[in-house]
């Protein structure tokens, strides 16, 4: 059974996508404000009723399209926080933009949303939240399957090159594709393939790190994962920062035997066989 304020925030933002100002209005308190994407760019508030016409005015005006896709919801209380992605079209310019991280931070009051802020930045909606990574870990690893756990052990050791662990995690005939890996049509198998990728990462890379957001469980054994990553480059410095990823594993006798990751949402839930609606259903029952 969903709580009630996760309720609230999740029909405010499916309300979002249709552009029905009614049924946004209809779940906000009197003295409701918030403040989109692109507002908190330009330091600009939307206040009431009057606010959220205004603000889906502007959407017509820019967008063909804008959709938000949260994935995963905590309730703190009188807070409710959302992560996932939005995606959008730019009515000028025609430019497609997908898969950006999102976190909406939502204050509930009178059980209607009070205040409500869109974040890029997850440490940053965090932060506001009063929340930290390890309590969100500590809340949801009392619900996590332990083929959930195995993934992200395996994406924890990643992130601290630690080659025994991702050995320890992987099957012995593994297979395991990273994203520059997939890009090459690479395959590194196996104990010695997961020390050559790091060999190779220590090469190219000052840091890299995956920043998996929110996970499923997948029928046969699988698991999905949804987030971004990071990096600075050796050689050039510069930073990348936030950039999409999706994580695809197959479990096999308790360990992963094949792991890919994507940089595109849509062409891994398509290596999946699921859809963005088989991902709601299964939000809304979890």
């Amino acid at each position: 059974m969903e709580p009630d304020n996760i309720g609230v925030l999740r029909r405010w933002l499916e309300a979002v996508n249709r552009r029905d100002p009614e049924a946004m209005a209809a779940e906000t308190h009197p003295e409701f404000s918030f403040i989109p994407i692109l507002a908190a760019l330009e330091g600009r508030v939307y206040a009431g009723e009057p606010g959220i016409r205004q603000w889906l005015a502007e959407m017509e005006d820019h967008w063909d399209y804008f959709e938000t896709c949260p994935e995963d919801f905590e309730d703190l209380g009188d807070r409710v926080l959302a992560f996932g992605h939005w995606r959008a079209r730019g009515r000028a310019s025609g430019v497609t933009l997908d898969g950006q991280p999102a976190t909406w931070l939502a204050h509930i009051r009178d059980g209607t949303l009070f205040r409500q802020r869109t974040y890029t930045d997850r440490a940053e909606a965090l932060a506001a939240a009063g929340i930290t990574e390890d309590e969100l870990v500590t809340g949801d690893a009392r619900m996590e399957s332990a083929n959930v756990c195995l993934i992200r052990r395996f994406l924890e050791a990643v992130n601290r090159r630690d080659a025994d662990t991702m050995h320890a995690c992987m099957h012995p005939r593994s297979e395991f594709i990273p994203i520059m890996a997939a890009l090459e049509g690479r395959v590194y198998r196996g104990e010695e393939g997961l020390r050559q990728w790091l060999a190779d990462m220590a090469d190219h890379w000052e840091y890299f790190e995956t920043c998996p957001q929110v996970f499923r469980d997948l029928p046969g054994d699988r698991v999905i994962g949804f987030g971004h990553w990071r990096a600075r480059g050796r050689a050039s410095g510069v930073e990348i920062e936030g950039q999409p990823a999706t994580w695809l594993a197959k479990i096999e006798e308790g360990q992963i035997i094949r792991s890919r990751t994507f940089t595109d949402r849509a062409e891994a839930l398509a290596e999946a066989a699921i859809t963005e609606a088989d991902l709601a259903i299964d939000g809304t029952e979890r």
